[in-house]
């Protein structure tokens, strides 16, 4: 009876450490990994990918009936970065791009616009963020 139990021991200490391995990894790969990157700007509107543009104008009038009361005041780049996401979404060649590329041609309008209205009020900011006239 102790030699069948010290096989299986002996099998749990050889399986030990490729479960460690295998777990953490595993861990890595679902928990950190996703949280390093930034997010969608679905998340931003905090609506589905699959999200039509009515649902995109909704979670924008949503998101902008906060601004309007003074429940809760946001930082100016957070303004930006929920401007920057509706008129990305709401224009039908850009949100196409985007959805099956993730290709965001004007990316550099936010950056600028983050760097040029810090510490200012979203309400100094010259709207539309992006050019509503698209290359030949």
């Amino acid at each position: 009876m102790a030699k069948g139990s010290s096989a299986v021991v002996s099998t749990i200490k050889a399986y030990t450490l490729p479960l460690v391995l295998f777990f953490g990894a595993l861990f890595y790969q679902v928990v950190l990994i996703p949280k390093s990157f930034p997010p969608s700007h679905y998340d931003v509107l905090q609506i589905k990918k699959s999200s039509s543009m009515e649902e995109v104008n909704e979670a924008y009038e949503k998101l902008s009936s906060k601004w309007n009361s003074d429940a809760e005041v946001l930082v100016t780049h957070e303004f930006i970065k929920v401007r920057y996401a509706y008129e990305l979404l709401t224009n039908p060649s850009w949100k196409k791009n985007y959805d099956i590329f993730g290709i965001e041609e004007q990316i550099d309008v936010l950056e600028k616009a983050k760097e040029q209205f810090v510490g200012r009020k979203f309400s100094s900011l010259e709207l539309p963020l992006l050019d509503s006239v698209l290359p030949a």
